[in-house]
This record gives structure tokens, C-alpha cells and sequence, in this order.
């Protein structure tokens, strides 16, 4: 760990030895267990031009001078004077007491801020947009959107939740208060129970009491600079170690989860929605619902869980959550939703309380997929309330006992009764590929045509769209994104048969359009065979609207029988189209 000497403005690296003695043999801090001088931290938003290690450690500038025109250097020297007055010799600021361009530096040091941070004997807060005397909001009506932007960026939550002493400082390092001094009105802005805020040194043990879901939703609203911090935030208040990966994006947010999963038994990790929205799902939808696992796609899906509780549950134990090649392998309290036909859709209730009435318990909708126990959560836009509801139709403050089969139970916010509920062990799958359009695969005529001595070698010259054909297996793949939604989708094949050239190859054009009425089957395949001379550049065949509509099939006249089917070929749609042809032409 850097600390930097508030009065030399020197960078010193403290080595801890296997005495538990700092190579300075310093004052120990006596909130700390590591064996560095008592330090102060200083706390704040990033700004432009801010001082970094190799401006304070360069033997170019011993004086410090191109440092000195930083706009950043004020923090450090304002910090530093506030430090030297409280009798404190080091301090440690983020900008520049870690070596940003050494990885393994950088990795340790995002693993081990949470606890720089609560060591720390205070912490500072400079808040740059803070003219006022209060260190929460810039604006009366105290609504979120007058946060002072210390409170809305994701690094500073931690160190709100970690430091033991803060002081706030505005943006002319006027004070402003303590956090002590200010308890409820951080409480109610950030979210954060009153409890963390105040708990000093049973910090990890009141940490420990408060769901999974509630600590993602203080993180909910606030946002990083790049995407993979919003994960590395969250790692000392989740007591946990991980690779830092820049450049892996959100999968950042998902390691996260998944390292969570090791460390606690929580479902309500998985008392999540996304932003509220109409697209619902429907049995005729085929492959094109919206689905995901039990794992959130970022913090912002945890807004909705700011009443999301677990408490210790001392009925039957519960086999731990494990994650798996397969996805999130846990139990669920599960009933078959009677609302749709398939016999595939079910209601999962997940061991955490929700609300602000005893007794009710959250719950998520699943869709069984191939495998008797594998399934994808959907309608993730929607996050249930179940309870129980007694002889008298008053809701039964009690609870119910996850563990066992239930008769009954009722989703409070549609007041919908659901029956015989069971335990079951499901495996929740979590990377899920995108469902795609149906393809299309071009099949030759089979080995008994070409053997009785007819043209039936098929040469393939040309495809459109490129970039969807595979020639290896003789098959166009489009993309979601390329699919018209009224016209859907087609391609062309330049082939020739035995003796044909490319010059006077035919034109084979397939494709299918969406059945909008809804239906089993959302798509009808068409298939038509053209002459090569009906246009010079292949791509004219592919047009949305042209010759599906408009063109005749000219398969009879160029001697050649072709049809389109459908099937279900390694588990997705395919349309096979088969040409043969025909004998004695």
C-alpha cells in the first residue's frame, strides 16, 4: 500500500513482514490490522487533469512542478493541510498513490479498497458541487436528481459504507458536516440502511443481515465511467475477490454474481426485474420471447429491491445454490401456471420476504426448455409477491414453509390464486444464444438420381446475402436483424446442374414470410426457381418485395422440381429446400 507523506508530498510504499511490522515502523492504526502508519483517505469525483502517480513520483520534476498545474493538485494539497492539522502524517488518494499502468497493482488494489477505506482513521469527502451547507443535496426539494454527483457514482458507495469517520468538504473545502451528524438524511438518499451507515466495527456483521438484493439496489442508480466498474465497486461489500478485466464489459456484472453465489445461500440475488414494459410473454411467440437466467444484467434491474429481505429461516435446510455448466442450479417452490395451455410455463417462488407485510415471499415466471429440468426465466419485466391466505380470506401473516408442498397461493398484485406447489431442483440456464430466424439449407438430389445417370450434380456459384452462407454445410443463416418484420426474409442460389455453366446457371430464391395471426407455426416458406437471364446482379432476386410476389416459378420450364419444408433440424427451425431434376430433361 502508497501512502503519501502530508508534509514531504512523497510517495511511500509500505510492505507489510511477517512480524505484522511495517517496513517504516510507524504508528499503528488501532482500527487496523494491517501494519501501516495511521492514515486519513481522502474521497471524491474524478475531474479533469487530475495528479497521478508518475507525476508525483518523477525524477525529472523532484519539485513537483508539472504536478503543481494540474488542476487535481488542489485536493491533494487541501487534503494533505487537513490531515497535518488533525495530527495525521499520511493519507492515501486514489489518483495517485496507485500505479495505474501496472495490472497487478491495479488488481490488488481494486480487491483491497474496500478495506483501505475502513482502515482509514478518517475519511475526507470533497464534494466539487457543493456551495451550500448541506453535504446531500443541492436543492431543497431533496429529490434524487439534486444529489450532489459523489452520490451517483458507483466507487463512492463503497467508500461511504466503509469509512468509519467521514467529514464532508465542499467546493471550497468549507466543512460541512460529519456522517454521523448527518446519518438520516444520507440514509434516505442513498438508500443505504441507517444501520451500515452507523455500525462502526460490526460493520461486516450488520453487512451480513442485509439481502443480496437491497446491497445491489444502493448501487442501482448510480453509474461508472466503464461498465466493468460497476461490478469491482461492489466487491468489498460483498467480502469477496476477483480477476479485474477491463475490456470484458458487462460480463463483469455477472462474474460478480456468480462469485456471490459461492459465498452465500441468497435467492434474493435473483429477486430482480427489469424496467416495466408491455412485452409479455405469449405461447405463440415460438423462439422470439424475451428470456434470461436468474442472474441480472446490471445493477439498475435491482431498483425494485429496496424492500427485498432475507431472514434466517430455521425450518428444513435447503440443498446450496450451485452454479453449473447447465446454469444456476438451486430449489424452488414451483407450481405449473394454469393461465397458459402449454403445460411448460411455471410460477417460482424465491426464498426471500418482499413488501412491507409479513408473510409474502417474491416469485419470477419459468419456461421449462428441452430438458425436464432446464429452464429460462421470462417476462422479466415483472417481479411477483406470493402469500397465504387463510380460512377467513385474510392474508396469513405467517408465512409458509418453502420447503414443503403447498396447496395454495396467492400473487398479491393480480389476486390470482395458484395451486399444488412443489419443491423442485431446477438448473436455470443463464448464456443463453439469441434466438434466431429459421434457416435455410439447400439439399442436393439424392445419391439414387445421380446413379441412374441424370444431371444431378448441383454446383453452387453464388449466394446472396454472403455473409450468411455457410459453404460448408449449404446453408443461409439470417440474422435477426436482417429480418423485415412484414416481409421476413429470402436468398438467392446460383447453381448449376451437370452441364450448366455459370453463365447460364439457374436461380434458385427461397425464403419465408412472418405469419402475423399468431399460430404454432409463425412462418410460411416459399421457393421459386428462375432463369439466371432474369437479372444481371443476384442481388436483384432478394429484394424485399420482389419475386415472391410478382414472379411465376419457372421450375417446370427449366426442368427442375424443387420444394421447400419445414423441419426441426439440431433443435431449431429449418426450412430444407430439396431440387431434383426432373428425368429426361
Amino acid at each position: 500500500m502508497r501512502l503519501l507523506h502530508t508534509r514531504t508530498l512523497q510517495v511511500i510504499h509500505f510492505v507489510e513482514t511477517s512480524r505484522n511490522e511495517s517496513q517504516l515502523g510507524a504508528e499503528l492504526n488501532s482500527h487496523s490490522t494491517l501494519s501501516v502508519p495511521r492514515y486519513a483517505i481522502l474521497s471524491h469525483t474524478w475531474e479533469d487533469s487530475e495528479v497521478t502517480f508518475q507525476d508525483m513520483t518523477s525524477a525529472d520534476d523532484p519539485d513537483l512542478e508539472e504536478a503543481k498545474k494540474k488542476a487535481g493538485f488542489g485536493k491533494i494539497e487541501k487534503s494533505c493541510e487537513l490531515a497535518r492539522k488533525a495530527g495525521i502524517e499520511y493519507i492515501w488518494i486514489d489518483t495517485c498513490c496507485i500505479d495505474k499502468t501496472n495490472s497487478t497493482e491495479l488488481f490488488e488494489a481494486i480487491n483491497s479498497m474496500f478495506m483501505w477505506y475502513r482502515n482509514a482513521w478518517i475519511c475526507y469527502v470533497y464534494l466539487s458541487d457543493a456551495g451550500g451547507s448541506s453535504p446531500v443535496y443541492s436543492n431543497p426539494r431533496q429529490d434524487y436528481w439534486h444529489l450532489f454527483k459523489w452520490y451517483r457514482r458507483g466507487w463512492t458507495l463503497q467508500e461511504l459504507v466503509a469509512s468509519r469517520h467521514i467529514a464532508f468538504y465542499g467546493s471550497g473545502w468549507g466543512p460541512l458536516g460529519t456522517k454521523e451528524e448527518h446519518l438520516l438524511l444520507i440514509a434516505k438518499a442513498t438508500g443505504i440502511d441507517a444501520a451500515i451507515l452507523a455500525a462502526g466495527d460490526d460493520l461486516e456483521a450488520h453487512l451480513a443481515r442485509i439481502s443480496v438484493a437491497r446491497r445491489m439496489h444502493w448501487l442501482a442508480y448510480r453509474e461508472t465511467t466503464r461498465p466493468e466498474d460497476m461490478a469491482y465497486c461492489m466487491l468489498g461489500i460483498f467480502g469477496i475477490s476477483m480477476p479485474v478485466l477491463y475490456g470484458e464489459g458487462d460480463r463483469a456484472f455477472l462474474r460478480l454474481q456468480e462469485e456471490i453465489l459461492k459465498t452465500v445461500d441468497d435467492q434474493s440475488l435473483f429477486a430482480w426485474k427489469e424496467d416495466d414494459s408491455l412485452d409479455y410473454y405469449r405461447a405463440d411467440y415460438g423462439d422470439s420471447f424475451r428470456r434470461w437466467g436468474l442472474l441480472a444484467r446490471s445493477a439498475a434491474d435491482f431498483r425494485v429491491a429496496a424492500s427485498v429481505a432475507r431472514f434466517r429461516d430455521t425450518r428444513a435446510s435447503r440443498p446450496a445454490i450451485h452454479t453449473t455448466s447447465r446454469g444456476v442450479q438451486t430449489t424452488l417452490l414451483m407450481c405449473e401456471d394454469r393461465s397458459y395451455e402449454t403445460g411448460d410455463i411455471f410460477l417460482a417462488v424465491l426464498n426471500c420476504h418482499v413488501g412491507h407485510i409479513p408473510g409474502v415471499y417474491a416469485g419470477i415466471r419459468l419456461k421449462r426448455m428441452t430438458s425436464t429440468d432446464e429452464y429460462v426465466r421470462i417476462d422479466t419485466p415483472q417481479l411477483f409477491s406470493f402469500c397465504v391466505v387463510d380460512a377467513t380470506g385474510q392474508q396469513d401473516l405467517g408465512g409458509f414453509d418453502l420447503t414443503q408442498e403447498q396447496d395454495v397461493l396467492y400473487e398479491l398484485r393480480l389476486r390470482i390464486a395458484h395451486r399444488n406447489w412443489a419443491p423442485r431442483t431446477v438448473f436455470v440456464k443463464q448464456d443463453i444464444p439469441a434466438a434466431l430466424p429459421p434457416g435455410l439449407w439447400l439439399v442436393p438430389p439424392p445419391a439414387s438420381v445421380r446413379a441412374a445417370g441424370h444431371a444431378g450434380r448441383v454446383v453452387v456459384y453464388d449466394v446472396v446475402p454472403k455473409d450468411q452462407w455457410d459453404a460448408a454445410t449449404w446453408t443461409v443463416q439470417p440474422t435477426a436483424a436482417s429480418v423485415d418484420y412484414w416481409t421476413g426474409f429470402s436468398a438467392a442460389f446460383s447453381v448449376g446442374f451437370g452441364g450448366h455453366t455459370n453463365a447460364d446457371a439457374l436461380v434458385i430464391v427461397a425464403g419465408a414470410r412472418p405469419i402475423h395471426s399468431g399460430g404454432i407455426h409463425p412462418w410460411e416458406p416459399w421457393c421459386k426457381v428462375l432463369p439466371r437471364s432474369l437479372c444481371r446482379d443476384l442481388t436483384g432476386f432478394v429484394k424485399k418485395d420482389g419475386v415472391a410476389a410478382n414472379t411465376p416459378d419457372f421450375s417446370q420450364d427449366l426442368g427442375v422440381v424443387s420444394t421447400i419444408e419445414r423441419t426441426m433440424l439440431y433443435g431449431q427451425d429449418m426450412f430444407l429446400i430439396k431440387l431434383c431434376p426432373i428425368v429426361g430433361r
